[in-house]
Formats: C-alpha cells, structure tokens, sequence
C-alpha cells in the first residue's frame, strides 16, 4: 500500500481566519443524484450500497500552456498560450466544527450518523490509499507537517493555541496588540510544542 493522496492547490488559513476560527475536522459527504437525490428522505446508510463513488465529486481545471517560438536574436519569445479544462475527481469536502458552541461539540458524530466519513477512511478507484489528514484549524487544508497538540491536528503551533483559546473562552484582547501578543504566547506554551 502506497501513501494516501496529498490534494494540489489546498488552501491554507491567514491572518483573522486562524485569529477568529476554531477547530473544525475535514469529512467527506456522500452525495448521490441517483440513489439519494433528497438526502433527507433516504434511509441511513443508503452510502454503504451506492455505486456511484458517493463521497467522490468532479473539479474543474484549466491548464493553460504557453506557445514559444525563436526570437530573431535567439531568444525565446511567447508568442501565444493554449488552454486546456479538464473535470478531475475531487472529494466532497465538508469542515464539521467540534466546538462546545456549535451543535454541543457533537458535530462529528452527527455527521458520521448521516455516512460521512474521513479523507483517511476513503476507499475509491480515484483515490485507491485514501486521502491524507488534513489540518484541523477551520479553512485551513494544509497536509505536509502536521503536528498533533492537545486541543487537536494542525500546521502551525498558532492555531492549536487559537483552538486552545476557543475551547476555554478566553477573551481575545483586540485593542491593545502588545496584550495580544501576550495572550497568545500563553497559550502556545500551554499547547507545547506538538508531537
């Protein structure tokens, strides 16, 4: 078994995002218009038998390619591009928050209670070993470098101290920046240094 999929183009969290986000865990939704066109009205566990690569979507993409000739001085000069739109699989992603103050910190559960699952957990042709974890800090897609804290998974030491805060209901100082500056140094060091 080779090592799960590490997706092209994900985004990672800046400046008032990680500053005003939470932990949220990456899932996949199933989604099907032929064996559930109106998930609310199709039993449990329809996912398990549907044949369609529910959890498994498609993404437009546009490569564009650009023409050269040889310049009267030999350079290379651009003298045109070409584009090319191709639909690629792509996961059906969803972020489940865990905060206490969104659906009780039950959000996982309850979208595992609907078939939703894991990127690690997918078994599909387009993804074969699945899909590696992804960071946990809301809008944040990062792969490479995961550390893990105690308030959960995630690319920089920051956002566990971010999450740290979310979950205890620190007041975040925006006034005062040197306060501020503060504030989070305290909650890095009680994160650690991750593992």
């Amino acid at each position: 078994m080779s090592e799960p999929a590490k997706l092209k183009g994900m985004r990672q969290a800046t400046g008032r995002e990680i500053e005003l986000g939470h932990r949220e865990v990456k899932m996949l939704r199933p989604i099907c218009d032929v064996c559930a066109p109106n998930t609310k009205r199709v039993a449990p566990g329809w996912e398990k038998n549907c044949p369609h690569h529910p959890y498994i979507g498609t993404k437009t993409e546009t490569v564009t390619e650009r023409v050269y000739e040889d310049g009267p001085d030999g350079t290379r000069v651009v003298t045109g591009s070409t584009s090319t739109t191709t639909e690629r699989p792509w996961p059906n992603f969803v972020q489940i928050a865990t905060t206490l103050r969104i659906n009780s910190g039950q959000g996982v559960e309850k979208a595992r209670a609907k078939g939703y699952i894991l990127p690690t957990e997918l078994v599909d042709d387009a993804f074969p070993d699945g899909i590696a974890p992804f960071c946990e800090m809301s809008n944040c897609f990062v792969q490479e470098g995961l550390k893990e804290y105690p308030t959960g998974t995630f690319c920089r030491a920051v956002e566990a101290a971010h999450v740290y805060e979310d979950e205890r209901g620190v007041t975040i100082e925006f006034y005062d920046q040197g306060r501020r500056r503060d504030q989070v140094a305290d909650a890095i060091s009680r994160v650690g240094a991750g593992r």
